[in-house]
């Protein structure tokens, strides 16, 4: 296993843990899967992407694990992985994130505005791995649908930084997502 990779693994297993523990303090923990439709810029040409909750190639982790510090505030982080192969090759793709939200409300049974900041890593793998960080700034509604489900909307911008030694462009990111979320209580 590259270095790289063991970080990253590393890196999600915390996240994880994180989430585990702030649920086992009896706060208030949101588990989501997000899909949506990202555009990215690649040195002057653009890319579109439709993402779906599964995975997929961009810089969207479709699964998310917040946890609520107060009311106001919600520490989340997410991650995806994409797995291709075929012809003899392969292609491995991990992006991770870990975003701070802050709730313009607190009341949950009503729609919730928020604005999320976030910080970036995707790991990329083929005959090399590569790693390339970036940064993210989201607007969003959080719609109740029941007393622990909701209904997420967001749209977001970001830069995925360039990565010159691995040969990774500089990247820009808009994201018009929506999802699906359970809150622990």
């Amino acid at each position: 296993m590259q270095p790289t990779w063991r970080i990253t693994v590393a890196a999600a297993l915390l996240g994880l843990a994180a989430a585990g523990a702030v649920a086992a303090q009896d706060r208030i923990m949101e588990i989501g899967i997000d899909g949506g439709v990202q555009r990215q810029t690649y040195e002057g040409r653009s890319v579109s992407y439709t993402a779906f909750p599964v995975a997929w190639p961009t810089f969207r982790a479709p699964l998310r694990f917040g946890q609520f510090v107060t009311p106001a505030l919600e520490i989340e982080p997410a991650f995806g992985m994409l797995l291709a192969g075929g012809s003899g090759s392969s292609f491995t793709s991990f992006v991770g994130s870990w975003s701070m939200l802050y709730h313009f409300r607190t009341d949950r049974s009503v729609p919730r505005p928020y604005v999320r900041a976030a910080g970036l890593v995707r790991v990329v793998g083929g005959g090399s791995t590569a790693t390339q960080l970036g940064l993210q700034g989201a607007l969003g509604l959080k719609v109740p649908n029941g007393e622990r489900i909701g209904t997420r909307f967001e749209i977001g911008y970001g830069r995925a930084f360039e990565n010159e030694e691995k040969g990774l462009a500089g990247i820009r990111l808009l994201d018009f997502t929506f999802g699906f979320s359970y809150f622990t209580r």
